[in-house]
């Protein structure tokens, strides 16, 4: 018995070493191609926005086919400089973010999604929430919710839209038949029924705050805390909360 752990050990050991190399040079491969979004960004040159927009391409189509068929990339931790790189608690759900650097002081994200379904793994982008042209966000955090056998994640982002204008909220995706799903509306509110829930302020009202307001998550309550803002965008230090009641998150009466 004592034998067959240590071979078990042993091969597990010797299985991530091997994957050491592949891992270093898709990191490195990667780091490549949002460097190359960099230089455009701060060129002078003539052609500065077609080779941006064409960096850009190349860095997605290139993630998109390297998470698709290198399976195990999912699990592995990436250190890549200009690239916000967000796990689900599960492993199952992973979104790479980036900023196009195609803005001003309006920044324009893109994404790819990699996620497992069974034993396998696929990939695609988001679309943007609101269309075309729409600036779009970056994802920074996957929060985990268990609702009997299904699994709900609960994805933070943010945008960027001028100097002073950030947003911030969650969106919920789920899997359903074999397919990841971005619309599940699983917050309720006076309006109804939504995928998302996000706030809007004044960067400048918070510049100087030791720590930066956010959105909350509590696994253990299932609670869903909001940075509350006034008429004027200021963010105050009061939040609304949601709590998920067995169907929806609904908001708590203060």
């Amino acid at each position: 018995m004592k034998k067959c752990f240590f071979l078990v050990q042993f091969m597990l050991v010797a299985g991530g070493l091997f994957a050491q190399p592949e891992r270093i040079k898709l990191e490195q491969d990667i780091q490549k191609k949002v460097d190359r979004i960099s230089y455009w960004a701060e060129s002078n040159s003539d052609t500065k926005y077609d080779s941006l927009d064409k960096a850009n391409q190349n860095l997605s189509n290139y993630l998109l086919t390297v998470t698709k068929s290198i399976p195990a990339s999912l699990g592995w931790k990436f250190n890549i400089k200009q690239l916000t790189t967000a796990t689900s608690p599960d492993g199952l759900l992973r979104i790479y973010s980036w900023d196009t650097w195609t803005g001003g002081t309006m920044h324009y994200f893109q994404n790819v999604v990699q996620y497992r379904v069974g034993n396998k793994v696929n990939s695609t982008g988001i679309e943007d929430k609101d269309g075309d042209g729409d600036a779009g966000y970056y994802y920074e955090n996957i929060y985990l919710l268990k609702k009997g056998d299904k699994s709900y994640y609960l994805v933070n982002y943010k945008g960027i839209y001028s100097s002073k204008d950030i947003s911030e909220g969650l969106r919920v995706f789920n899997f359903q038949n074999g397919q990841l799903l971005a619309n599940t509306k699983l917050i309720k509110t006076l309006s109804g029924l939504h995928n998302s829930i996000e706030y809007s302020y004044d960067f400048f009202s918070i510049v100087d705050w030791k720590v930066r307001p956010s959105i909350l998550y509590d696994s253990v309550k299932k609670e869903i805390k909001i940075p509350l803002v006034d008429e004027s965008g200021r963010v105050t230090k009061r939040f609304i909360t949601y709590k998920f009641t067995g169907q929806y998150f609904e908001k708590v009466k203060s």
